[in-house]
């Protein structure tokens, strides 16, 4: 974790490639191990964790951070 400088990004945009339109907005946190994304729906967390290992093919990519 010590590489890691910025473990939490918020407002982040998770694009859904089968459905476009049910794209959510969250919180992604960066551990050594795992990207987490905790999704921003009001009384409701919902997280996506995936591990390291598995985002190393070129399908995986963070695209837009919400402004």
């Amino acid at each position: 974790m010590e590489h890691i400088r910025l473990p939490k990004v918020e407002n982040v945009r998770l694009l859904d490639r089968v459905s476009p339109r049910r794209s959510r907005v969250g919180t992604l946190y960066l551990t050594a191990t795992h990207t987490i994304f905790v999704e921003n729906e009001a009384g409701v967390r919902n997280e996506t964790w995936v591990s390291i290992s598995e985002t190393t093919g070129p399908d995986i990519r963070v695209e837009d951070v919400v402004r």
